[in-house]
C-alpha cells in the first residue's frame, strides 16, 4: 500500500513540473543565424576532413598496388629466366 501511494506520488509529481515548450514561427535575432552559420562551418570542416581521409586512402592504394605490380613483375621475370 505505502510503495503504490509513494509510485502514484512520484508519477503526479513529474508531469506536474513538466513545461510546455514554446516555439516560435521563424527564427529570430542573431543566435539562429549563428547557428546556420556555424551549421554550415561544421560541415565544411567534416566535409574537407572527409575528403582529406578520401585522399590519404587512395594514395595507399595507389602505393599498394605499384607494390603489387612490381612484385608481380619480379615473379614472371624468375618464371622466364628458369624457362
Amino acid at each position: 500500500m505505502f510503495k503504490t501511494s509513494i509510485a502514484r506520488l512520484s508519477t503526479r509529481s513529474q508531469t506536474i513540473t513538466l513545461a510546455k515548450r514554446m516555439y516560435a514561427d521563424a527564427p529570430a535575432g542573431s543566435v539562429a543565424a549563428s547557428k546556420d552559420a556555424f551549421g554550415k562551418r561544421e560541415k565544411a570542416q567534416e566535409d574537407k576532413y572527409m575528403r582529406d581521409r578520401e585522399r590519404e586512402k587512395q594514395e595507399r592504394l595507389k602505393k599498394h598496388i605499384k607494390d603489387q605490380r612490381s612484385a608481380l613483375d619480379e615473379l614472371e621475370k624468375s618464371m622466364e629466366d628458369k624457362h
